[in-house]
């Protein structure tokens, strides 16, 4: 009786050190997998940024070389001039970028809210998009509660680069001459905003994935981008106290959803 105890006991033992070291291996072949797919995204995003980096330093000695030749006429010289200024714009959003990651992931990306005068705001900062789209629009629709308030403590800096970030990506996975539907409404103590588009949508099996650092969409990698810009925005959008989604239909458009607290 004793003998068949101890074996009970002793198959016990066996069993739950299999079941225990089963575990062990499970969760180790998973963290080494996810280890990986990290190493994976970081190689892909220093050969992405490499790239970034490179193509406007490129640039910018090409037009050096050009913008000091004697025999430059000045209409030459000032579209050359205009092209170094875009270049050096490019440099420093990407290094903005950059340094905006750090702050996200220290948690150290503060908002700084300010009286805004929200309409004038929202207007200027759509008007610039579409002088840099010229061949795209964007239809504002303002709900009563918008319509009729004139400030809103919001930070001017971080919305900006949200709905940069959101509308220009509208822009840029949307054919030519097509139009970009920007919602915004108030309710209780928060902005709502919605970016509508009727672009090349996003697969189903991406939607989980896009703001997430250095993803870049399969179907969208022919355009130039380090991956970084929807990871910044949930995170300043977080920083200002909201939430932001996303629905999206492959060909139909994509539809991006957020609200920050004021």
């Amino acid at each position: 009786m004793i003998i068949s105890l101890a074996v009970g006991t002793l198959v016990q033992i066996f069993q739950d050190t299999t079941d225990d070291l089963a575990k062990h291996y499970a969760v180790q072949e998973q963290t080494i997998s996810e280890l990986k797919n990290i190493a994976d995204l970081k190689e892909d995003f220093i050969s992405v940024a490499s790239h970034e980096l490179r193509t406007p330093i490129t640039s910018l000695f090409a037009y050096m070389n050009v913008v000091n030749d004697p025999r430059l006429d000045s209409v030459k010289r000032l579209e050359v001039q205009e092209g170094m200024d875009r270049q050096i714009r490019r440099l420093h959003d990407l290094v903005e970028d950059l340094l905006t990651v750090g702050l996200i992931d220290s948690d150290r990306s503060e908002a700084v809210s300010e009286a805004t005068d929200f309409k004038v705001y929202i207007n200027e900062l759509v008007l610039d998009l579409q002088q840099a789209n010229t061949n795209r629009e964007v239809v504002i629709t303002f709900d009563k509660e918008v319509t009729r308030a004139k400030n809103y403590s919001v930070d001017r800096n971080f919305l900006r680069r949200v709905l940069n970030n959101l509308i220009q990506n509208s822009f840029n996975y949307s054919e030519i001459n097509t139009k970009v539907f920007l919602d915004i409404s108030k309710m209780d103590d928060k902005l709502y905003f919605q970016i509508k588009d009727h672009g090349f949508g996003i697969d189903e099996n991406e939607l989980e994935s896009i703001f997430e650092k250095f993803h870049r969409a399969k179907q969208n990698r022919n355009i130039s981008g380090t991956g970084l810009g929807l990871y910044i925005v949930k995170g300043l959008v977080e920083s200002m106290g909201g939430e932001i989604s996303v629905e999206s239909v492959p060909n139909e458009g994509t539809t991006m959803k957020f609200y920050i607290a004021i």
